[in-house]
């Protein structure tokens, strides 16, 4: 469990990101989160121990990247925030708001 602010910084990210792309793959968002020049975000990936060498699955630092994004998205997804449609490993944003 990470302390709220460092998820905080996590979950704003994703939410920003998903206003602005309304439906986004799955690794294209942790791909794009990896890459994230925010220093918050970035902060928040070092101190979860998350330092990706290169953006694959076989990476531990992806994976463990990957791992960390699925969890905000699951909470999300609870909340009402996104859909995240399993089949196709898509997350769509809930334009409508959230339940």
């Amino acid at each position: 469990r990470a302390p709220t602010t460092i998820a905080e910084s996590l979950v704003n990210w994703v939410l920003g990101y998903l206003s602005k792309y309304w439906s986004v793959g799955f690794d294209k968002l942790a791909i794009d989160l990896s890459r994230a020049s925010d220093e918050e975000v970035q902060f928040a990936l070092e101190t979860l121990g998350i330092e990706v060498k290169e953006r694959k699955i076989t990476d531990d630092g992806f994976a463990k990247l990957r791992s960390a994004l699925l969890t905000i998205i699951k909470y999300l997804e609870k909340a009402g925030f996104v859909q995240y449609v399993r089949d196709y490993y898509t997350v769509n944003f809930n334009k409508g708001g959230h339940s």
